[in-house]
């Protein structure tokens, strides 16, 4: 069996980050989950960095103290930032994070990264390492997710070409020494050849959908979120935008409409299956 290696990064990532690691335990597969903790500066972003969102740099929303929790698992790996204005970038601690894979592993794994608020079931990750198994020339996979922007809204699309530059996620790769993580939004995970192995023999999203991997993002459910997003990110006036939206009753209904600084799609009320309740 092919182990698993999940990668996140975290911070001030409650209510999410409590719901990875009982999906992890319950997986019958070897796995590992590495967390890199701590804010650090965006290069990319117009945003700013105030006192309120960090403590030295990690998180002040109990995040810290349930990697406290977790930090003697076996199967956890938990790096920490202290200082943010050395901490490095996505890209770089994805790298690093990889590198120490690299250095103990003895074989190839299955990386994946996972984003705090991306939740996926135990058999979604099952099926997919039995995909690779099954087709081992198969390199990496292409996912679609259901793009919540609101409790019980989620995105979407008119087209199927709009559908797949932007439902269209790069998560998971059979990771072996040598190759590069380069890029963190989105990932591009280089071979010596310098091709992004999601661009040579990958899963297609319409693949992995017709087994049932399309994993829901939760990536503005909550109002911490916004007041997050807004103040790290410069993303003016974004959680008022959010309370707009979803006192919102005639569907559908153009997202630009209400919220400016995403993308000018389609939003749908979800499945009631699929609706976001903190755990």
């Amino acid at each position: 069996m092919i182990p698993l290696t999940f990668l996140t990064v975290a911070h001030n990532a409650m209510p999410f980050i409590k719901h990875h690691l009982k999906v992890f335990q319950s997986l019958s597969i070897p796995w590992t989950w590495h967390i890199w903790e701590g804010i650090a500066n965006n290069p990319f972003a117009p945003g700013s960095i105030t006192a309120e969102l960090h403590r030295d740099s990690l998180s002040v929303d109990g995040t810290s103290q349930y990697l406290d929790d977790i930090v003697e698992h076996p199967n956890v790996r938990i790096i920490r930032c202290r200082h943010h204005w050395d901490a490095v970038y996505l890209t770089e601690r994805f790298d690093r994070m990889l590198t120490s894979v690299e250095v103990s592993a003895l074989r190839e794994t299955i990386a994946w990264q996972i984003d705090v608020d991306e939740y996926w079931t135990a058999d979604q990750i099952h099926k997919m390492v039995e995909m690779f198994q099954q087709q081992p020339e198969k390199q990496a996979a292409w996912f679609h997710c259901r793009y919540f922007v609101g409790p019980h809204l989620a995105l979407k699309l008119r087209t199927p070409e709009r559908e797949k530059s932007l439902l269209c996620w790069k998560r998971v790769w059979r990771h072996t020494p040598g190759l590069e993580y380069c890029k963190h939004d989105p990932p591009c995970v280089r071979g010596c050849d310098g091709v992004d192995i999601f661009y040579k023999n990958a899963f297609t999203h319409e693949e992995t959908a017709a087994a049932g991997l399309i994993f829901n993002h939760y990536a503005y459910v909550t109002p911490a979120q916004l007041r997050f997003k807004e103040q790290r990110y410069g993303f003016k006036g974004a959680y008022e935008d959010w309370r707009r939206l979803n006192s919102c009753c005639i569907f559908p209904t153009k997202l630009r409409q209400y919220i400016s600084w995403l993308e000018d799609d389609i939003v749908e009320i979800a499945p009631a299956e699929h609706w976001f309740t903190e755990e």
